[in-house]
């Protein structure tokens, strides 16, 4: 009996193997800064653990154990290979600093400071930059404690990424109003016009201040068009919007995209497309953005508007930011060019002005962060002076009607 029960002792270390690869995998997900340097930890581990398992077996088991040493090998010089042909930015940020949200999709894990980096293919910094999260878990604004609410929405731009706290757009605006205003920055990396909808719907706790809002400001873009269609891959788990008569009407959620796998293949193809392999040899192919995306994007942010209106007395000013609405990312049809587009917001209910700024109208600022796309705190204080102009003429005049 004793015999029978006796573990032998390759058997028993090749157990041991399982659990420290196992163990060091974990680890390696929680401190790898990035998906990709997670996935190079994830080869090197494995290889270590079959190569272990070549020298601790022999006959069948030890080839089995070789190939798979090889098979590994392989697929990690691949990842570099990808890595290095595909010459793409590399973003780093503080693992804890976003969590899953059953409503938004995702939002803001906890107060605190947090830094995010983009590197370029070669490594040099592209951005670099520190954020701070207050206790009402969006970005720090210094601002009136009691003065009137004004809550800014939207996305990476409006959040300020790559510029630190005291050059974000809603903290420009507060600076420009002396700080007269209770100022929130409600924008969150990766959010669209379905998350400025959802969270007025929800009532959200973070507008639930002694005084009602005084005005909502969204930033927003026809690219925004590939977010609120779901079509965005970053869109997954954020909140879905449908046209049901002429109105936007929440339909669940955006799918994740292994949702549209077969079930026995999800997990494969999820590993798959962690990897720089599948991105670089097979690619992450988003549809382009059709006439049919913009109506729903026109629709979500008119939606928006009404809901401000309706249930907290305050009116929304969109910033739109025009567009190349000719590349292959957008099929459109005749009637959707960007003034088309500005002019259906601006009969929506909410003001809309033209945000896009032209760079030869203002010598010797730095509107872009070079070699990104992201607005530099110099954009941000231009845009602020337009919202502050669209308060002293629409909110701030006797008699003024918003």
């Amino acid at each position: 009996m004793d015999n029978a029960m006796t573990v032998s002792p390759t058997i028993a270390r090749a157990i041991g193997a399982v659990v420290v690869a196992a163990a060091a995998v974990g680890l390696a997900y929680r401190l790898a800064p990035t998906t990709s340097a997670f996935v190079l930890a994830t080869y090197a581990l494995l290889f270590l653990f079959f190569a272990y398992l070549v020298a601790l077996f022999r006959g069948s088991a030890r080839d089995v154990a070789l190939a798979a040493a090889s098979l590994v090998l392989g697929l990690g010089a691949v990842e570099v290979a990808a890595l290095f042909l595909a010459g793409s930015a590399t973003t780093l940020l503080d693992k804890d600093e976003y969590t899953g949200d059953e409503s938004l999709g995702w939002r803001l894990a906890r107060p605190g400071v947090f830094r995010e980096q983009i590197l370029a293919a070669d490594g040099k910094p592209i951005i670099d930059f520190v954020a701070t999260i207050d206790t009402d878990l969006t970005r720090k604004v210094v601002s009136s404690k009691s003065g009137p609410l004004v809550a800014f929405l939207g996305d990476s731009f409006t959040f300020g990424l790559g510029v630190p706290d005291a050059e974000t757009l809603p903290q420009a605006f507060a600076d420009t109003t002396d700080r007269r205003f209770h100022v929130m920055n409600l924008a969150v990396s990766g959010y669209g016009p379905q998350q400025f909808l959802r969270t007025l719907e929800l009532d959200d706790f973070r507008l639930s201040r002694n005084v009602a809002p005084r005005l909502f400001v969204m930033l927003t873009s026809p690219w925004h068009a590939a977010r609120t269609s779901c079509k965005a891959a970053f869109s997954a788990g954020g909140p879905r919007f449908v046209l049901r008569d002429g109105e936007a009407a929440l339909a669940g959620r955006c799918p994740q995209a292994y949702e549209r796998d077969p079930a026995y293949l999800r997990p494969i193809l999820a590993a798959a497309r962690a990897t720089a392999s599948y991105k670089y040899f097979v690619g992450v192919r988003e549809e382009p953005i059709e006439s049919a995306d913009i109506d729903l994007y026109v629709a979500i942010l008119a939606k928006a508007g009404k809901v401000a209106r309706e249930k907290y007395g305050a009116p929304t000013l969109i910033l739109f930011l025009a567009d190349d609405l000719t590349s292959p990312q957008y099929r459109l049809g005749a009637g959707y060019g960007n003034d088309d587009i500005l002019r259906r917001l601006q009969e929506s209910g909410a003001f809309a002005i033209d945000a896009t700024l032209d760079p030869k109208a203002y010598p010797g600022q730095t509107l872009i962060i070079p070699g990104d796309r992201h607005p530099t705190g110099a954009a941000n204080r231009i845009w602020a002076a337009k919202i502050k102009e669209f308060v002293e003429e629409r909110l701030d005049r006797p008699g003024a009607q918003p």
